[in-house]
């Protein structure tokens, strides 16, 4: 079966949601404020070189972004102060860190008289879209909204637990360090669980953009025999994974051990609060409750919709401003904000203003 680009075209956010053979294998959130610039070709200006000299700081147009040395082309000089260099941006900004851009694979662009000036942008992002598109071979299918079964996969993406046959589970626990995955069989036998876990875990990885070093302790690894045998489950699960990502082993204490590369920022650290356990933030609960918003007024085009929500939900879409001209937009007025301490973010309520 070929796979499915879901897109829902939302006020202020659009969605993305891989689809193959019926199961949830991808998905991307993009924001106007926080868009990620990976695939950006720049004409960026050279600043000092990092400590111990791994690289250099630049600064693109827009944002700042670091050249590590070994993204140099082979045979080129170390680059100096101040110099121009185009550069591909290669790893968005996550986990605290900037954007890592790379000189090895970046086009020629002009420079000086007739041609750019530093910091330049020189060619934007691939579509979305269509990269996803071409990167699974997959149909798009378009709409504000994903069909009710896609939206609840997607929305337990950021949840710490996902449920298992026979009262399993997998508890997902990013931390700075390394993302750590633990499988608990339930009142099924251990092998045959831990079988169907990696199959899990890998969907997972995928479907969360979860990177770096990711830890999954399997149920009752007994012996050296089980532990090898859940790494080779392993890497045939992730076989399939756009990223590669390495089964390097396992740990003395049975934990399987992989990394996977770094490019997008995790679906944790867009949709929800910085620090662990990781909530949704005011941010998604108001996009989310716009999105309600817009279907009925579509629906109903006398409604004259006003949104009652929590003061700091409101306060980030007011922040956001893209989302509530968008949704003035496509609805063809505006949104009255309510605010209402006593509402906590996540019970938003939408109301009818018409004749008030």
């Amino acid at each position: 079966m070929r796979a499915i680009v879901h897109v829902a075209d939302g006020p202020g956010e659009l969605r993305l949601a891989v689809v193959e053979d019926g199961l949830l294998v991808g998905a991307e959130v993009h924001r106007p404020g926080s868009r990620d610039r990976v695939g950006e070709v720049h004409l960026a200006r050279a600043g000092p070189a990092a400590t111990g000299a791994a690289g250099w700081f630049v600064r693109l147009d827009g944002a700042d972004g670091f050249l590590p040395r070994g993204e140099l082309p082979r045979g080129r000089p170390p680059v100096r102060e101040g110099e121009a260099v185009v550069v591909r941006v290669v790893r968005a900004a996550m986990g605290g860190k900037g954007l890592r851009v790379s000189a090895r694979h970046a086009p020629d662009a002009p420079a000086g008289p007739g041609g750019l000036a530093a910091p330049q942008l020189v060619s934007r992002a691939p579509d979305p879209i269509d990269r996803l598109a071409a990167a699974h071979d997959a149909r798009i299918e378009a709409g504000d909204r994903f069909p009710p079964a896609i939206e609840e996969a997607f929305s337990a993406l950021v949840e710490p637990t996902l449920a298992l046959p026979d009262g399993g589970r997998l508890c997902i626990h990013p931390t700075p360090a390394a993302t750590l995955i633990d499988v608990d069989a339930g009142t099924a036998a251990p092998a045959p669980a831990n079988r169907r876990a990696a199959v899990a875990v890998a969907r997972q990885i995928r479907a969360r953009n979860l990177s770096g070093v990711i830890l999954v302790d399997f149920a009752a690894l007994d012996g050296p025999a089980a532990k090898r045998g859940m790494v080779e489950a392993m890497r045939a699960a992730l076989a399939a994974d756009p990223l590669k990502a390495e089964v390097t082993g396992h740990s003395p204490a049975g934990l399987v051990e992989l990394v996977r590369r770094k490019v997008r920022p995790p679906l944790h650290e867009i949709l929800c609060d910085a620090a662990p356990p990781f909530h949704p933030s005011a941010l998604t609960h108001g996009l989310a409750a716009l999105r309600r918003a817009l279907a009925e007024a579509l629906a109903r085009p006398s409604l004259r919709p006003a949104l009652r929500a929590h003061p700091a939900v409101l306060a980030a879409l007011e922040q956001d401003g893209s989302a509530l001209t968008a949704f003035a937009r496509r609805a063809g007025a505006p949104l009255r904000l309510v605010p209402d301490q006593a509402l906590p973010p996540g019970a938003e309520q939408l109301e009818d203003t018409a004749g008030r």
